[in-house]
């Protein structure tokens, strides 16, 4: 129920929205332990075998989040698709705040059902992929933002900075969020004062950095030397 007595969908109370993501959670639990892996999870696992800060082919997110998995349950499909279970229960509470700052309770609950619904977060919340960590990363980012906006603190720049840095370790199409958060700022009058905080430009500093790892900090000095390297260190096959 909404402070204003009134539920998202009429004859829906907000305590079936959660039951909803709980028993779904479980469902994808369930799922991401009996299904076997795809090719590219196959890859990302074995890139996750050789932590480093970049790879040829990749930004590290996605094998850090495989490597994390693997270290609470296991190298197996459910322990290298942990975090991708896990990563919407993250993504759908940060769409809920964003939205409930901006539009109120009623919106931020119906927000979460549509995103529940949603056949490709489904899906993306079994599969481990760089869209995993970069759709929350993303959502995050404007998170954050929604909560500037509404303290007016500036020092909520910082996590906008971290979430948008963490986003583009996770793949570089999240470089959009920059760009929206850069039209959003010009196109407003009210937030071009914000081009004068020093925590936006810190973090833009410390963010940029990001890019700039992906080859150099990779494991091998080339792209067929780091791939191999990768191959051989797996010892681990799919059954």
């Amino acid at each position: 129920m909404t402070a204003a007595g009134k539920a998202a969908f009429p004859g829906v109370p907000a305590i079936v929205l959660l039951a909803a993501i709980g028993i779904t959670t479980v469902v994808r639990a369930v799922v991401a332990g009996m299904a076997g892996l795809t090719d590219d999870e196959a890859y990302y696992r074995l890139l996750a075998s050789v932590p480093a800060m970049s790879y040829v082919d990749h930004p590290p997110m996605a094998a850090w989040m495989i490597a994390a998995g693997r270290f609470v349950a296991g190298d197996n499909p459910f322990g290298i698709r942990l975090c991708a279970v896990l990563a919407p229960l993250v993504g759908f509470l940060a769409l809920w705040r964003f939205a409930h700052i901006l539009f109120g309770e009623v919106v931020a609950e119906r927000a979460v059902w549509f995103a529940l619904a949603m056949p490709l977060l489904a899906v993306g919340g079994v599969v481990i992929t760089p869209d995993t960590p970069s759709v929350l990363f993303w959502g995050l980012s404007f998170w954050a933002l929604a909560e500037l906006h509404e303290s007016g603190n500036a020092n909520w720049w910082l996590v906008v900075g971290l979430c948008a840095g963490l986003g583009l370790l996770s793949k570089y199409t999240n470089l959009f969020v920059g760009a929206g958060i850069v039209l959003w700022l010009s196109l407003h009058p009210a937030n071009r004062r914000w081009f004068f905080a020093w925590q936006l430009w810190w973090r833009c500093r410390s963010s940029s950095g990001t890019r700039r790892t992906n080859g150099r900090h990779s494991p091998g000095s080339s792209g067929a030397s780091s791939r191999a390297r990768v191959l051989r260190s797996s010892t681990w096959s799919r059954s």
